[in-house]
Parts: C-alpha cells; sequence; structure tokens
C-alpha cells in the first residue's frame, strides 16, 4: 500500500511539471530580421551602456529620432493595479541609467504598457502586453513602438519599431496569471547605446528589496518609481505593495541585487502584471527557471 501511495504522488508531481514545461512553451509572431551578428548569451547580464551618447550613435543603430504625440492609455489596457493608500510614487529623470533603460510602450499612437531591454534589441514585458491571451490573437507589431527613457513629450533616445513579439503558451491558450510574460525584439539596437537590465531567477525573494519603474496611466509618458518589499512569494508570482496604475503593466520588479557580485547595473527578477485590491497587493510574474531560459533563447534567435 505504501508503494502504491507513493508511485501516486511522484506521478502526480511528474503531471504537474510536464504542465508547466507545457505552459511555458515559447510562441512567438513576426518575421525573423536579417541584421548583424551579435554573440549568444548563456545569460542576462546588465549593461550600463554608453558613457557619452550622440545622435550619430543613436542613428547608426537604427533609432528613429525625434519626438512623436502619444495618446492617453486606452480604457481596455487600464488594468486593476491600483495605488494602496497613500501615493508613494516618484517621477524619475530618464538619461540616467537603469532609467534609460526603460520604455513607453505604444500601440496606434497611444500609450499601452511598459517595457525594459535585456540587451541591445530585446525588451521584456507581460504577456498581455503583446498578446490578449486566452486564445486571442496578438497585437498588430506594426502598430507598436518603443521609446526608452520617454520624459513627457521629449524622447531623448528616439523611438524603434517591433519586429517580432513572444510570450508562452500558458498565456496565449490559456490565459494563465503565472504566465504572463512575453517579449519584443526591436528593429534597432537602441540598447548598445542606453544599456539594459540584467534578468536573474531570484530563489528565495520574500521580504527581499522590491522596486518598480515604469510609465503608469495617470502620468502622461512620464516615468515612476516605487519601492517596497516582496511581501508574498508564491510559486510563479511575488506580490507587493508598490503603487501602479494601468500602463505599469510589464515594468521591471528589480533591485541592484548583490554589491558582492562582479557586475553592476539593475537586475529583474519579476514582471508587473497586476493589481489585486482585494487584498492591498499588486503583483507580478516571477522570473523562475524555465522564464529565465526563455528569455536567453529569445535573445539569442537571429
Amino acid at each position: 500500500m505504501n508503494f502504491v501511495v507513493k508511485f501516486a504522488a511522484v506521478s502526480a508531481l511528474a503531471l504537474m511539471g510536464s504542465a508547466a514545461a507545457a505552459s511555458d512553451r515559447p510562441v512567438s509572431v513576426g518575421p525573423r530580421v536579417a541584421g548583424p551578428a551579435a554573440a549568444e548569451v548563456a545569460s542576462v547580464e546588465p549593461s550600463l551602456g554608453a558613457a557619452e551618447v550622440t545622435e550619430a550613435a543613436l542613428a547608426a543603430d537604427g533609432v528613429r529620432l525625434g519626438s512623436d504625440a502619444v495618446g492617453p492609455l486606452p480604457a481596455e489596457m487600464g488594468g486593476s493595479e491600483v495605488i494602496l493608500n497613500w501615493d508613494s510614487r516618484m517621477v524619475l529623470k530618464t538619461t540616467l541609467y537603469p532609467n534609460r533603460a526603460v520604455g513607453l510602450i505604444t500601440r496606434n499612437g497611444a500609450h499601452h504598457c511598459t517595457g525594459w531591454l535585456i540587451s541591445r534589441n530585446t525588451v521584456a514585458t507581460a504577456g498581455h502586453c503583446v498578446h490578449s491571451g486566452r486564445g486571442g490573437t496578438w497585437y498588430d507589431r506594426r502598430t507598436m513602438r518603443f521609446y526608452p527613457g520617454r520624459d513627457g513629450a521629449s524622447s531623448p533616445y528616439g523611438s524603434c519599431g517591433v519586429s517580432r513579439m513572444h510570450s508562452v503558451t500558458g498565456w496565449t491558450v490559456n490565459g494563465n496569471r503565472d504566465y504572463d510574460y512575453g517579449a519584443m525584439r526591436l528593429d534597432c539596437l537602441v540598447g548598445n547605446t542606453v544599456g539594459w537590465f540584467g534578468m536573474y531567477s531570484h530563489t528565495a525573494p520574500l521580504n527581499e528589496p522590491a522596486i518598480i519603474t515604469g510609465y503608469p496611466g495617470d502620468k502622461p509618458q512620464t516615468q515612476w518609481i516605487s519601492s517596497d518589499k516582496v511581501r508574498e512569494a508564491l510559486t510563479r508570482q511575488v506580490r507587493y505593495r508598490m503603487d501602479t496604475v494601468g500602463g505599469n503593466s510589464g515594468s521591471p520588479i528589480w533591485s541592484d541585487r548583490s554589491a558582492a557580485l562582479s557586475t553592476t547595473g539593475a537586475w529583474g527578477y519579476a514582471i508587473h502584471t497586476f493589481g489585486d485590491t482585494a487584498n492591498s497587493r499588486n503583483g507580478g510574474t516571477r522570473i523562475v527557471s524555465a522564464v529565465l531560459t526563455n528569455y536567453v533563447n529569445w535573445i539569442n534567435l537571429p
């Protein structure tokens, strides 16, 4: 009898693991775009970008210079992110790292989401920022743009188009919040200038410092920051009391990791995706090992 019980438990765990693996199966839309080859990466290490920024360097990396008018956040993207008690957000200047590696994502010329660079041409964001979820549809990448370090009407680092988008079947087929993560491949190499975030799987995030940086829809196209700690760590989510509003979706949950690390820079360990008014929490998708593997593979795609 004991043998049978143990066998059944192992089988159940195996099935759970198999289901999780299937939910992390990557899916993409958009063509692969030929361009300069980049060295493959085995992990996502941060880059501080260029010490000096010039328009010539941005143009050489395929960035479209100049600013565009951006409309307000559409109602359907408002989400349920919430201000918890008093508003703890503070506005940021965007010409310093890592703020300049966080960008405003627009769709059809309107405020859509937040994203953050994790390579010279790859942006991490929420799955619902690229796909409507649960058997729905991909958003039209041709109408989307990424503005690193957008500051109101100013785009100090120009903007880039989106050539390809990625997510996983746990989101696109099932609409499961645990798998609400995605990425965009840009048609430029702006990360060479503005830098990018590192990304890692935080195995014990409970009570660890947490910072969110992004573009809330109630603060038109300006970047805001809020900080707290991880209040709850679930298998695939973290929850916290940083203040967010619709438009923050896709923002990095990050810290400077450990001072003992040989690399410097900002490190993301979750992606902001939702708010929970009833439980006074906002939350996001944890970058567990399977998630990190997908991001590394998306970076390495030609």
